[in-house]
């Protein structure tokens, strides 16, 4: 049953759901609140106590395993993947949600990279990690790119298999936290990194489905192909 308040809101808005909804404002109070810590340059005896935990009792085997869920997460790997949804949503003919996709994440680059990690240049923790992981720390482009990227293609997967709806979004959720606590294992980010990441992401991700939602009412996007509902 659709709660009272979300008919209020835009049709395009509300057709995100209630759930994504409230997790919307909780990311929007998360992320502001993080962002005012950063900028205070407050930090947390505890994330540094987390990355000394997870070096030295997850180690062998399950520590490689977690080590490369960071690296399965960079740039280049979420790039060969994204560029196979935009092919195979393009030969599908979903036009719309092709294009807004691709703005969702191409988005994850602009947001990090040329406006919030800029503004913030917050240091990376400092424990030896590998020579190629460097820039600013806040916030993590691989949890703000990887958020984007595959709950999106949750939602995708969703809307053709919505018995399974559920399932997609909690692999998704399972495999943020192991890129996050591999980010940490590295050395590559503090816990708040992540968490502004993941924050991030699921803000600029709501904001392209709601315009995914409201393709056709804008007279220039309209007329493109789009899925057609089950």
């Amino acid at each position: 049953m659709t709660p009272a308040w979300t008919k209020r809101l835009p049709d395009a808005i509300a057709q995100l759901g209630p759930t994504r909804l409230i997790s919307g404002a909780i990311a929007l109070l998360l992320f502001s609140l993080l962002c005012a810590l950063t900028q205070a340059q407050i930090g947390f005896s505890f994330e540094a106590d987390l990355i000394v935990w997870l070096r030295e009792n997850i180690t062998g085997l399950w520590g490689n395993i977690l080590s490369l869920c960071y690296y399965a997460g960079d740039t280049e790997s979420a790039g060969v993947v994204t560029a196979i949804v935009v092919i195979y949503l393009f030969i599908k003919k979903w036009w719309q949600e092709g294009l807004w996709f691709s703005i969702a994440t191409a988005g994850a680059l602009y947001w990090v990279g040329i406006v919030f990690k800029p503004l913030f240049d917050k240091d990376r923790p400092p424990f030896e990690r590998d020579p190629s992981i460097h820039g600013a720390a806040f916030p993590s482009g691989h949890a703000t790119g990887n958020t984007i990227l595959y709950f999106f293609i949750a939602y995708l997967l969703a809307t053709q298999y919505p018995h399974l709806s559920r399932r997609f979004h909690l692999i998704v959720i399972g495999w943020l936290i192991l890129m996050g606590l591999g980010s940490m294992r590295v050395g590559a980010h503090w816990a708040t990194d992540i968490i502004g990441g993941y924050c991030l992401g699921f803000l600029w991700l709501m904001a392209c489905m709601a315009m995914l939602h409201a393709t056709p009412y804008l007279p220039w996007l309209k007329k493109l192909p789009r899925r057609k509902s089950r």
